[in-house]
């Protein structure tokens, strides 16, 4: 439930930070943005990670691929929601970040990241936690219902590492 409180506020913040109010449409694309600024900080991080023995050669391969999809399900998000434009339906848009989210859901994606050392899964567990809570800011702009956060990690990601993401992506 606290999750989704974010997300809101994340949403009310998106559109208060407009020049022109609120523009549901304009937020989606840069909720979209943050999601793939997110998705992009995990993919180059990850190398620095490996280096630093958070993560072993093959956890970094394995989280490697598992970003490369973000990233590309993010590409997809963003052609979804442009395609259908500002004056397109609502329920289209929360479609596309519906799909963007359950494909960071995806089980055999997780299944694999699951397996991984408690570091190396508290890392990964930030930038989804991060990722999904920008994909429902998008949703709640909408009003659709929010995505569940997937866990792969033995606790979820603490309040204060996801302030200290937010302050590394200059969302203030």
């Amino acid at each position: 439930l606290q999750r989704i409180n974010v997300a809101l506020v994340v949403a009310a913040l998106i559109c208060a930070s407009t020049m022109t109010g609120c523009n549901p449409y304009q937020s989606a694309v840069n909720t979209a943005n943050v999601a793939g600024q997110i998705i992009d900080m995990g993919q180059q991080d990850v190398p620095a990670l490996v280096a630093a023995g958070t993560f072993t050669a093959a956890e970094g391969a394995t989280v490697t691929n598992y970003l490369t999809g973000a990233a590309s399900l993010d590409t997809q998000a963003k052609t979804c929601i442009a395609s259908i434009g500002a004056n397109g339906p609502k329920q289209s848009i929360v479609a596309c970040f519906t799909t963007f989210a359950q494909g960071l859901a995806s089980p055999s994606e997780l299944a694999l990241l699951r397996v991984m050392s408690p570091k190396a899964q508290a890392k990964v567990q930030l930038w989804i936690t991060a990722a999904t809570l920008a994909i429902n800011a998008g949703i709640a702009l909408y009003n659709g219902i929010a995505a569940p956060t997937p866990l792969i990690a033995a606790q979820p990601t603490p309040e204060a590492d996801l302030a200290a993401l937010k302050e590394r992506l200059n969302l203030h």
